[in-house]
C-alpha cells in the first residue's frame, strides 16, 4: 500500500487553546497524513525579520521547525503560530510551511492577516 504525503493549512479557531501557545498570536493548523511512523520534518518561511514561526503540541512550542513521528494513525494536526514584531502587528504577508518526509516534499501557502488572531476570529 502507498502512504503519500499529505497536508494542509488551515485557520486554528477560537475552540481549542493549547497551552504552549502565545495569546494573541496567528494560529493555524498543520495536518499532515502518511504512513504510520513516518518522520516529517515541519519549516516555516517567508517570515519578516523579528516574526517567529512555531509549531505547538500540549506541552511545547519549537520555533521555526519541528521534526514528528507520526502515530499509529498516521495523521497529525497541530498548531503553527505566527508571532509578529510588535511593530508591524497589521502586515499582511504570504506564508510558507514546508512538509516533507524522506520521499515528498509539500509546500502549504497561506496568506496571513491580523485577523487570523484567534482573539479576532
Amino acid at each position: 500500500m502507498v502512504h503519500a504525503l499529505t497536508a494542509a493549512l488551515t485557520l486554528w479557531g477560537a475552540s481549542a487553546q493549547l497551552p504552549s501557545s502565545v495569546p494573541n498570536a496567528r494560529k493555524y493548523a498543520v495536518s499532515v497524513s502518511a504512513k504510520p511512523g513516518t518522520r516529517v520534518f515541519l519549516r516555516a518561511s517567508g517570515l519578516p525579520a523579528n516574526w517567529v514561526g512555531s509549531f505547538c503540541t500540549q506541552r511545547l512550542c519549537a520555533p521555526n521547525q519541528v521534526s514528528i513521528v507520526l502515530p499509529a494513525s498516521g495523521t497529525l494536526r497541530t498548531e503553527f503560530q505566527i508571532i509578529p514584531d510588535d511593530r508591524a502587528k497589521s502586515l499582511v504577508l504570504p506564508v510558507v510551511v514546508r512538509v516533507e518526509d524522506s520521499n515528498h516534499v509539500v509546500n502549504l501557502r497561506r496568506i496571513s492577516r491580523p485577523a487570523d488572531s484567534v482573539n479576532h476570529l
